[in-house]
């Protein structure tokens, strides 16, 4: 896992994430960044943690990208169609990141 394209984004910012949820189904969350930390996770000695707090929100939250968990990082609050990307990601997710008018800036793939 690429952990150093993480370590670009700047705490105070805006962004847009995209992910599969615990369930499997397709998620964005708008967030503002808190920080970002590197530090063993579960069975994994090198994870990625966000902690953010979302859109509309007062209380801190986390994310863990773990290696194999898809996730895309827009800057700025974006409409990204959650359900397109879950579409085109039989084919390939590359591609349909690729169609997309904004790229993603930091970017984890299984």
């Amino acid at each position: 896992m690429n952990t150093q394209q993480f370590l670009e984004l700047r705490p105070g910012r805006k962004y847009t994430l995209w992910f599969f949820s615990e369930f499997g189904f397709p998620c964005t969350a708008h967030i503002k960044l808190q920080d970002i930390k590197i530090e063993p996770y579960s069975k994994y000695d090198e994870t990625v943690t966000l902690l953010f707090i979302p859109r509309g929100k007062k209380t801190v939250k986390d994310i863990h990208v773990i290696p194999g968990r898809i996730l895309a990082v827009w800057p700025s609050w974006l409409t990204v169609d959650a359900e397109k990307y879950a579409e085109d990601l039989q084919p390939g997710i590359e591609e349909a990141i690729k169609a997309a008018r904004v790229k993603p800036i930091a970017l984890n793939l299984a």
